[in-house]
C-alpha cells in the first residue's frame, strides 16, 4: 500500500467518524396558530408564551396567533401559557416538521363575595408613640 491510499482511507473513516452525528441530527419544527376556546368565534390569541416542555425553548405568538419552534433537541411535546388561561400540553413527534394548532380554554375561578363598607375613619393619635415622645423632650 502506498501513502496516498492509506491517507485517503484514514481521512474517509475520521470522516464518517466526526459528521455522523450531523448526518443523523434532525430538527423539529412545530407551526400552528393559537386561537381563543373560550369565545364562540375562536378569535386568534397574541402574546401567548409558546415553547418546547421540558426546554427553555420558547417564545410568543404574533399579533394574529402564530408561532414557529424549532430545535435539534429530542422533544415530546410543546406548553402553551396565558395569563387567566389552562396551561395546554401536547404531544409532538420528535424529529419532523408538523402543524399543531392549540386552543386555549379561560381558567374559571369563582371569587368569595365582598363586603364594602363606607365610614369615617379613627383619628390618628399620637398617644403612645415613643418617636412623638422623644420629638417633645
Amino acid at each position: 500500500m502506498d501513502f496516498k491510499s492509506l491517507y485517503r482511507k484514514f481521512s474517509f473513516i475520521a470522516f464518517l467518524l466526526f459528521f455522523t452525528s450531523a448526518l443523523f441530527a434532525q430538527s423539529t419544527r412545530v407551526t400552528g396558530i393559537v386561537t381563543d376556546g373560550g369565545t364562540k368565534t375562536n378569535e386568534p390569541m397574541p402574546f401567548v408564551t409558546v415553547g418546547f416542555a421540558g426546554t427553555t425553548i420558547a417564545g410568543p405568538t404574533d399579533n394574529d396567533g402564530r408561532y414557529a419552534l424549532t430545535t435539534a433537541k429530542q422533544v415530546t411535546q410543546i406548553k402553551a401559557t396565558f395569563i387567566g388561561y389552562k396551561d395546554v400540553i401536547i404531544n409532538i413527534v420528535p424529529g419532523k416538521a408538523q402543524v399543531v394548532n392549540i386552543r386555549m380554554v379561560p381558567s374559571q375561578q369563582e371569587l368569595n363575595e365582598v363586603e364594602i363598607k363606607s365610614g369615617k375613619k379613627p383619628r390618628y393619635r399620637n398617644k403612645g408613640n415613643p418617636a412623638v415622645e422623644l420629638i417633645r423632650q
